[in-house]
């Protein structure tokens, strides 16, 4: 159990929440005014039984709740579902239609609301990758930036180089190292 005494916290791993069948953690934090449960998810996007997996959340999140009644649920990873108005996809699919009907059943709503996918093939458009379905989303602010390596999710405000290897030239690649930070 990890302590952080300035905060008067607690946070620990619930692992009677987890499932084999599924990559999820669950983290239990507790303060004297507060109970939270996290839970990071990622779902292959091979993945093909989302209505055991939502399955699966709904009765966790009942659980809790039937424990601890006034307890906040984060709910966050990458479900690998698309959703028309809610992940600026450009189509919904079946999973992202269980989501939508998951988060709107458990009062979840969804904190990310700008892109966090910056596309880096011709015809792609941003989009936002990541769930983070939230109990109190007053309580939390929003701010995304640029990951560390060279992963495509981010919206960064500097300038970004996408390099396509079929077309790259060796002076352009060297200018752009000459000018990472």
């Amino acid at each position: 159990m990890l302590s952080l005494c300035a905060q008067d916290l607690t946070c620990s791993r619930a692992h009677a929440l987890e499932s084999s069948e599924f990559s999820t953690i669950w983290l239990r934090l507790n303060s004297h005014s507060l109970t939270k449960f996290i839970c990071a998810i990622y779902v292959s996007p091979n993945s093909y039984d989302y209505s055991k997996l939502f399955a699966y959340l709904t009765s966790k999140a009942e659980y809790i709740l039937s424990l601890y009644p006034f307890a906040q649920i984060s709910i966050l990873g990458d479900f690998n579902l698309h959703h028309l108005l809610w992940l600026s996809s450009p189509f919904t699919d079946h999973p992202g239609e269980l989501a939508f009907n998951f988060a709107i059943f458990h009062y979840l709503e969804q904190l990310v609301q700008h892109p966090t996918r910056i596309p880096d093939r011709p015809g792609d458009t941003p989009s936002i990758l990541d769930l983070f379905f939230i109990s109190n989303p007053s309580a939390y602010a929003v701010n995304i930036s640029s990951p560390l390596g060279s992963s495509d999710h981010n919206r960064s405000p500097k300038r970004r180089c996408l390099w396509r290897f079929t077309s790259a030239k060796w002076g352009d690649l060297r200018r752009y190292y000459a000018d990472f930070p």
